[in-house]
């Protein structure tokens, strides 16, 4: 069985040289295969001096973490002139220093990001630390965050408040908004999440906005928290008027925009 799992699990450009399980995780020692390597430098072809065992986590399989060991090579210049000793070698799925490997940093990323799964479930399925997964959710979240394609076509949005750190002798319960797209045709999806819950906040996101993009909203649902409904914490946002009425059936505040 262990030997079926790796065959299909097993990074490509490496092969296994031996397979352990041992409390609950599974061990593959791996290595490249061999193959002529040149010296970076002067070009000529390199002998193997040493190896050094690099440990990294890699994709769980049927719910087992997986660690792997790579047996790196550790080359050497054959011309004694070169000014280039040593060196070690390197792969594309295996970054220097990295705790796990190129494609579970990858699919941790997903599953939170993607599958909204929390980070601590995808951190013990990985055996790693909590802080190792949300790295990966930060550095490879922001740049679609930070994408201005992700407000694109967007012509109803939906807001609430939710408690994110409870009241303290030293401060109040602190709130964050959340603004979603809840344009008709197409599944709901969170497009933004700022600190506080009054309508200056919410205003202040709008008016962030280009005129252009705050010119295709049609409707915003709200909750019908009064701050947030009220006429006079709504910036003035040239070309469109806001007229907040309340719907008591769904006990929301819809705010019709109307140009």
């Amino acid at each position: 069985m262990i030997e079926d799992a790796t065959a299909v699990f097993v990074l490509p450009g490496f092969r296994v040289l031996a397979t352990e399980l041992k409390d609950g995780e599974l061990t593959l020692l791996l290595e490249t295969p061999r193959d002529l390597v040149g010296c970076p430098v002067c070009g000529a072809v390199a002998r193997v001096k040493d190896r050094r065992t690099v440990t990294v986590r890699d994709l769980p399989t049927g719910g087992t973490p997986v660690i792997i060991r790579w047996r790196k090579r550790i080359f050497e210049c054959r011309y004694a002139l070169c000014e280039n000793k040593t060196w070690t070698e390197q792969h594309d799925a295996i970054a220097s220093r990295a705790v796990l490997t190129e494609r579970a940093r990858q699919w941790g990323f997903e599953q939170v990001g993607f599958h909204d799964r929390a980070v601590s479930t995808v951190a013990d399925q990985l055996g790693v630390a909590w802080h190792t997964v949300m790295t990966q959710v930060t550095d490879r979240g922001k740049p679609l965050v930070d994408d201005p394609k992700r407000l694109t076509g967007v012509s109803a949005i939906g807001v609430d408040e939710t408690a994110f750190l409870r009241a303290t002798a030293r401060h109040p319960t602190l709130y964050a908004t959340g603004i979603a797209d809840l344009t008709g045709g197409r599944t709901p999806r969170l497009l933004d999440v700022t600190q506080g819950r009054s309508g200056t906040v919410l205003g202040s996101w709008l008016t962030a906005r280009d005129e252009a993009w705050r010119a295709a909203i049609v409707t915003a649902s709200l909750d019908p928290f009064r701050d947030r409904c009220a006429d006079s914490r709504w910036p003035a946002m040239p070309g469109v008027r806001l007229t907040p009425t309340v719907d008591p059936g769904k006990r929301l505040c819809l705010t019709n925009i109307s140009r």
